[in-house]
């Protein structure tokens, strides 16, 4: 069996992150649309620091973080971003989707 072409997995890699900013930047143009997102923001540098977030949990959540941790640190977000319930909240009715799936 030949191993895995390193090559062929970063720029496979690296796409799958392209594609994943761009839904970033997509869902907060939406967002900016209907009023969520201030007019005056960047989405491309927000879309940035969202993925700079997500990956940094995926890190901590290979490193053993548990849900709860995790679910804290995006709580800690919550107030700037003007978004819904805490994710740490059970009665949260996507709370099962979002941390347990």
């Amino acid at each position: 069996m030949r191993p895995p072409d390193a090559h062929g997995v970063a720029q496979a890699t690296r796409a799958a992150r392209a594609e994943a900013l761009a839904q970033f930047v997509a869902l907060l143009d939406v967002a900016k649309e209907n009023g969520d997102v201030p007019g005056e923001a960047d989405n491309l540098a927000l879309a940035r620091f969202y993925m700079a977030v997500v990956q940094g949990m995926a890190v901590q959540a290979r490193d053993g973080a548990d849900v709860d941790t995790l679910g804290t640190l995006v709580d800690s977000y919550r107030p700037g971003l003007h978004i819904g319930p805490p994710a740490t909240d059970p009665g949260c009715a996507d709370y099962d989707a979002r941390f347990l799936h």
